[in-house]
């Protein structure tokens, strides 16, 4: 599968964005130039005034952040809960096939 098979709405991609909280900006546009709004590696290159090679070390960045974070099965939930419980409820997200945030 290459880039251009992998597309996100831009829905899809605001619910991902927690995810990718820890990359820079530039990381981000560059990913969502080319997997939301379906343009090439070499045009957003040429727009931004940086190489291809950029461009795409971001893009695969992102999609293999949003692998390992099963992205496009599951959602990121934030809810507050007594500290008590906070394992219990992890046990029974893993075993449901959630995973941990993954930096």
């Amino acid at each position: 599968m290459s880039l251009s098979d992998i597309r996100f709405s831009k829905e899809e991609w605001e619910a991902y964005l927690p995810c990718l909280r820890t990359y820079n900006d530039s990381t981000k546009q560059y990913a969502f130039m080319v997997l939301v709004e379906g343009r090439s590696v070499v045009d957003v290159a040429k727009e931004v005034g940086v190489s291809k090679q950029t461009v795409h070390i971001a893009v695969k960045r992102v999609i293999k952040r949003l692998e390992n974070n099963n992205a496009p099965l599951l959602v990121p939930v934030l809810l507050w809960m007594p500290a008590d419980e906070v394992e219990r409820l992890q046990n029974i997200a893993f075993a449901m096939g959630g995973k941990p945030d993954k930096q």
